[in-house]
């Protein structure tokens, strides 16, 4: 099976790309399992070797990176550029932090001694979204690797560049084989992956409607799995409110990112300003930003 990728500024035809075989997907699964084996008895120097390595090679291929986000996801270069920037800190920041977080921990109980510990679950499943397609998977990524787990990251379909730059990304900074493999599959391919005895955690980022789905598999097959679901708060404008910063406040909050953002205002309320007011201040400043 095949699926296209179009470029979302122009509706040029990108790419097309082939969902793995099934030998091909037994393949993958076959070498995450087996260096998650050995992963989880490195220790947390060497783990941190590989993500500073990793946050490097981020720094490095910056512009490559910074423009296949843009390309495939229509955001501006300047925010591009910034994505791939917090994914090199957050790779620093779990390299410098994770074994102090991961250390175990006494706690207080009426036995003689009580601890919280932490191991490894072995190979993790990444289902991320196409909005931030580095951003969403690093953050996922770097305290997993950290943690001594292997990741598998089933990509948005829309993105199919991006994850595999992430994959070259992880390998030119000298990640063994297996540690974290790009899945090109279909839904009915990740329902199977979800399954899979070797795969022992989910991690999902998108819709409510797939984030049913995934918890149903989860729980039918008694996997963990984090899920962060769509949702947006009220821009809410107050009576003492100042127009000209709320413009302001209002573009950054319904534009940045290209507008893709789970956060991103989309209902304003006001007591003293209808919302179709608002929208036509909005409209009328990014006329004049466009214009300059």
């Amino acid at each position: 099976m095949q699926f296209e990728t179009r470029n979302p500024a122009s509706g040029e035809l990108l790419t097309q790309f082939d969902f793995l075989s099934d030998s091909q997907l037994e393949q993958h699964l076959s070498e995450a399992e087996l260096v998650a084996t050995t992963w989880r008895k490195t220790s947390f120097s060497e783990r941190a070797s590989l993500l500073n390595a990793i946050a490097s090679q981020l720094k490095q291929q910056s512009q490559f990176l910074a423009e296949t986000i843009s390309l495939e996801t229509g955001k501006l270069l300047s925010e591009a550029y910034a994505e791939v920037e917090k994914c090199a800190l957050v790779c620093r920041y779990y390299a410098a932090n994770a074994q102090q977080m991961l250390e175990p921990k006494l706690i207080q109980t009426t036995a003689q001694r009580s601890l919280v510990s932490y191991y490894p679950w072995g190979v993790v499943l990444a289902i991320m979204p196409w909005n931030f397609p580095l951003w969403q998977v690093f953050r996922c990524l770097a305290p997993a690797l950290m943690s001594g787990n292997a990741l598998l990251l089933k990509h948005a379909p829309n993105v199919p560049r991006c994850a595999r730059a992430i994959e070259k990304v992880i390998r030119d900074a000298g990640a063994p084989l297996g540690l974290m493999t790009d899945l090109t599959i279909s839904v009915e391919q990740t329902s199977q992956v979800i399954a899979d005895e070797r795969v022992k955690a989910i991690s999902f980022t998108g819709s409510e409607v797939a984030g049913r789905k995934i918890a149903s598999l989860a729980g039918l097959h008694l996997k963990p799995a984090i899920l962060e679901l769509g949702g947006s708060d009220p821009f809410i404008v107050l009576d003492d409110a100042d127009m000209s910063k709320v413009i302001d406040a209002a573009m950054l909050a319904r534009f940045s990112n290209a507008g893709q953002v789970c956060i991103a205002d989309k209902t304003f309320f006001s007591g003293f300003q209808s919302p179709s007011r608002i929208y036509h201040f909005i409209i009328r400043k990014s006329e004049s930003i466009r214009n300059r």
